[in-house]
């Protein structure tokens, strides 16, 4: 990648080439994204067929210990599937493919997992699509209020707990 710097534009960024052996684009959460890294996925997705795109998630917010809330994998997906015009598959949260993966492949039982998290747009929505019992914590993304205005539909968790350091006592453990 080299980058060129346009007296009228700004800067710009040429990228050489795509390695043409590469055979999908991931999109996920990303801390150190820059133009550069989107703008080689976009070339990727654009110019070499048969290149998938596959989104591990759709979280449009991350919260942070610090207090803020900052962009999740939902919003480097928007921007690949805006710019290169192809529609990522979803292979994560909400979908439950990875559930049924875990099944063959591990032989779990979804009778005897639970899917624990604090987003009810993900991570409850892909407990119960994948047919598994859900707990939401509230140490993260999703409020009391937000659960109490859930009242039907594949984000009414099964339980609900204050905090995730609550689970093992949940469990008896």
């Amino acid at each position: 990648v080299t980058s060129l710097q346009s007296s009228h534009t700004g800067p710009a960024v040429c990228v050489d080439g795509v390695d043409p052996e590469i055979k999908a684009v991931v999109g996920a959460a990303d801390w150190t994204l820059s133009h550069r890294k989107l703008s080689y996925a976009i070339l990727c997705l654009s110019n070499i067929k048969g290149c998938a795109f596959i989104a591990t998630n759709r979280d449009r917010l991350f919260p942070s210990s610090d207090g803020n809330s900052y962009p999740g994998a939902g919003a480097v997906i928007a921007a690949l599937e805006y710019c290169s015009s192809v529609k990522a598959v979803d292979m994560g949260k909400p979908q439950p493919i990875m559930l049924d993966i875990l099944e063959e492949s591990h032989g779990m039982k979804k009778s005897r997992a639970v899917m624990i998290g604090d987003r009810l747009d993900t991570d409850i929505r892909f407990g119960r699509k994948g047919g598994v019992d859900t707990c939401v914590v509230l140490t993260g993304c999703t409020t009391r209020r937000q659960v109490s205005k859930v009242l039907w539909g594949s984000n009414v968790p099964h339980y609900g707990l204050e905090s995730f350091a609550e689970v093992g006592k949940a469990l008896g453990c």
